[in-house]
């Protein structure tokens, strides 16, 4: 009995671990799906401007948000913890 729950710990964290980035990435693409339909020419006009580049386009804008959010899954949890005082 022990052995089935060792094993079901185990297949609940790599489910976890696989799916929690996906959704993360998922979800930023819808939001920069949406973005870029309302804002999707300011938008890049800006990020174009900013970089001194002709580079961005607004069909660019969900897959800048989803690599942005999947950085951010890892990137704000680690260095954002308060630290004890």
């Amino acid at each position: 009995m022990n052995a089935i729950k060792v094993i079901g710990a185990i297949a609940a964290v790599t489910a976890l671990a696989l799916i929690l980035p996906a959704l993360s990435v998922a979800i930023g693409w819808l939001v920069g799906a949406v973005v870029a339909l309302f804002f999707g020419g300011l938008l890049a006009d800006g990020l174009n401007v900013l970089f001194g580049t002709e580079r961005f386009a607004s069909g660019d804008i969900p897959a800048i948000t989803a690599v942005l959010s999947l950085l951010a899954l890892f990137l704000v949890a680690k260095y954002t913890k308060k630290e004890a005082e």
